[in-house]
């Protein structure tokens, strides 16, 4: 990551990230822009603090945050078996939404304020190794899409979004995009599902509200890797599949 400074033409580079599959899965910001999340490797997410204006650089923090394996289930050990982050999104300014390859979705709240008096007035850049100490998230809620079903129609996820309006601040919508993930693996990318939950923000709870199946007879390679849930027409949320 680089910051650029057009006017005194320096640029410098503030910070390194593994990048995920597809740029999407990457880099997140929270709604205010004072934090940055991003996927470190493949199975955690980092935050990074964004400076007041005029400071440069980026605060690293002791924030790690982790999917779950699914609870109460055998994991098929001859197809996708690895816990991996495969996307992610943030909900307002203190959650973000993990969803891994073994099917399960969680929700994390958490907090960018410091846990204790730090220079945070100085250029990041002059923090040197010094990281800013947060509270570590809290898991509100997960959802495991495969739980009560058969080792043969497991999905795996390839992809979410989140929709940005949230109706009276209780509710916020979730797509979910995914493929079959059956005992030959998921290499071939057949698409599978589009999945749409409800995260209530007073009760903390992910709930399904419906689900397109597409069947088991699509071609290879028909994957959604990209989602956008950020759009409504005439009073009617709109998903863009990708």
């Amino acid at each position: 990551m680089i910051e650029i400074h057009p006017d005194q033409k320096e640029y410098f580079v503030v910070s390194n990230v593994k990048g995920g599959q597809g740029p999407h899965s990457t880099l997140r910001f929270n709604e205010s822009e004072t934090a940055l999340l991003c996927l470190l490797g493949n199975d955690t997410v980092t935050l990074k603090l964004i400076p007041e204006q005029g400071k440069r650089g980026l605060y690293e923090t002791n924030f790690m945050v982790r999917g779950t394996f699914p609870q109460g289930r055998e994991i098929n050990r001859s197809g996708h078996h690895e816990q991996t982050i495969e996307d992610f999104s943030t909900i307002g300014d203190d959650k973000i939404i993990l969803a891994n390859s073994l099917g399960v979705i969680d929700v994390f709240k958490y907090s960018t304020v410091p846990l204790q008096s730090q220079a945070m007035g100085v250029n990041a850049s002059q923090m040197g190794n010094k990281k800013v100490e947060l509270s570590q998230p809290i898991k509100l809620d997960s959802y495991d899409i495969n739980f009560n079903k058969q080792v043969n129609y497991h999905e795996m996820i390839t992809s979410i979004s989140v929709h940005k309006t949230i109706d009276s601040s209780m509710n916020s919508l979730i797509s979910v995009a995914t493929i079959q993930n059956n005992q030959g693996g998921d290499r071939e990318g057949r698409l599978r599902c589009i999945h749409i939950l409800k995260f209530n923000h007073q009760t903390n709870q992910l709930t399904l509200l419906c689900t397109k199946d597409f069947g088991l007879n699509q071609a290879a390679k028909s994957l959604y890797y990209w989602l956008d849930f950020s759009h409504t027409f005439r009073g009617q949320n709109i998903l863009l599949a990708f």
